[in-house]
């Protein structure tokens, strides 16, 4: 796992992220709503890579693509 040191509060002031939950439908889990992955999520794609969002959420959505063919979020044993 990569991972870099972020100043300020965990989930206050910085928010961390994984490149799996980037593109696959991993990353954000809610009760009774089916799985999503962050490239879903525009605003906060807009606010991790402010001055590049649409390029990357283009590149997230290429990958899943790979990843997820079926649409079907990723089974992990």
């Amino acid at each position: 796992m990569i991972g870099f040191a972020a100043h300020g509060r965990l989930l206050d002031d910085v928010s961390f992220i994984n490149a799996s939950g980037l593109v696959m439908r991993v990353g954000i889990r809610h009760p009774e709503q089916p799985p999503q992955a962050f490239f879903e999520r525009p605003m906060w794609m807009r606010a991790w890579f402010p001055d590049y969002a649409d390029e990357v959420i283009a590149l997230c959505q290429r990958l899943n693509a790979i990843l997820e063919p079926d649409g079907l979020p990723a089974q992990f044993p």
